[in-house]
């Protein structure tokens, strides 16, 4: 029989069916179906997107940042960010936006395309700790500028990856997006309510979650700021989280240090990702605080949903969510992987 999971604060629910379990070879593998052909991201190729905003380019081994002129772009980046040139937000107003029905505004803001790398082919999975640096750096960067005081219209900035078809990219060449919305998105903003509507968890609850999981069945990895779990309602088969292990609230702000050892982090997950399941499609997404809207501020953190199941009639008619792989499977799988992954990482085969 199935178990229904609550998640920890959220109202949503998981039926773990253990019935459905599934080793990671049991799931059919999704061939990478994104059409190949002129690919915007490459080098040679910048004229095909919008100017560079921030450009990074390596010089007599030191990054230099730099951006696009209409006239001229940049080459041999590192990292490349710009508008994306058919962009979910804009900035012109909208003048048709009058005598709605419903409640209404214009979908008002800025949307970028990072791409952390020059190399077509390369994948998240063999990304390089050098290369989740530098990434990290960048989207810190972008991130401090947008919730900067001069930036106006900014109440949230979201950061995320899709990563294969199936994860809503399409563009094989890897790249991250963000999205500015002028308000705070639901699932943010019942985040952070649950401070206030959960009596029984801690002043923060994402502290309450990292000090419930330390040690236990679903903590797969730690580094000395970062702590892995797979959560107790994963959505997902092989879901995990990475937090913080102290409490942060801005992204924004992270330092050279945690840069390094979330870097070490992502690129030991993700390694054990690849390693257990291969390239599949998955989507990860950064939960930061909206520096600009409130005084309470989220403990920022990183979800990671790999896409190995199919949303069907049960989860898109009553919001409840089957999962074939129980999280503290996952997590025994990942776990195991992730040592390895650090052991190579460390010169330790």
């Amino acid at each position: 029989m199935g178990e229904l999971r609550k998640d920890y604060f959220l109202e949503r629910w998981v039926v773990i069916e253990p019935a459905r379990a599934k080793r990671p070879s049991d799931f059919e593998k999704i061939d990478e179906d994104i059409k190949e052909g002129l690919c915007y991201f490459c080098p040679g190729n910048e004229h095909l997107t919008p100017p560079s905003i921030y450009t990074l380019v390596l010089e007599n081994n030191i990054f230099i940042k730099k951006q696009d002129s209409e006239e001229e772009r940049v080459k041999n980046w590192t990292v490349r960010v710009f508008p994306n040139k058919y962009p979910i937000m804009s900035l012109e107003p909208n003048a048709e936006h009058t005598n709605y029905p419903t409640e209404s505004e214009p979908a008002y803001g800025y949307h970028y395309v990072v791409v952390p790398t020059p190399n077509h082919d390369e994948k998240f999975i063999t990304f390089s700790k050098e290369r989740w640096v530098t990434f990290i750096e960048v989207l810190r960067d972008i991130t401090q500028f947008l919730y900067g005081n001069k930036v106006k219209g900014v109440g949230y900035v979201s950061i995320f990856i899709n990563n294969g078809r199936a994860a809503g990219a399409s563009i094989k060449h890897p790249h991250a997006q963000i999205v500015t919305t002028q308000n705070i998105p639901p699932i943010i903003s019942n985040e952070i309510m649950a401070y206030k509507n959960h009596p029984s968890f801690e002043k923060c609850v994402h502290c309450s979650i990292i000090r419930v999981e330390t040690g236990g069945p679903r903590h797969i990895f730690s580094t000395k700021h970062f702590m892995t779990i797979a959560p107790w309602a994963s959505v997902n088969p092989y879901e995990f989280w990475v937090y913080p292990i102290r409490h942060e609230t801005k992204f924004s702000e992270i330092n050279a240090d945690r840069i390094d050892d979330l870097a070490i982090m992502l690129k030991v997950m993700f390694g054990a990702l690849g390693s257990v399941l291969g390239n599949i499609p998955f989507n990860m997404i950064f939960h930061i605080s909206p520096e600009k809207k409130t005084t309470k501020l989220l403990h920022w953190h990183i979800e990671v949903y790999p896409r190995l199941t199919t949303y069907a009639g049960l989860e898109l008619g009553s919001g409840i969510y089957v999962n074939p792989v129980p999280p503290e499977q996952a997590c025994s799988v990942l776990a195991v992987s992730a040592r390895k992954e650090y052991a190579k990482l460390h010169g330790v085969e």
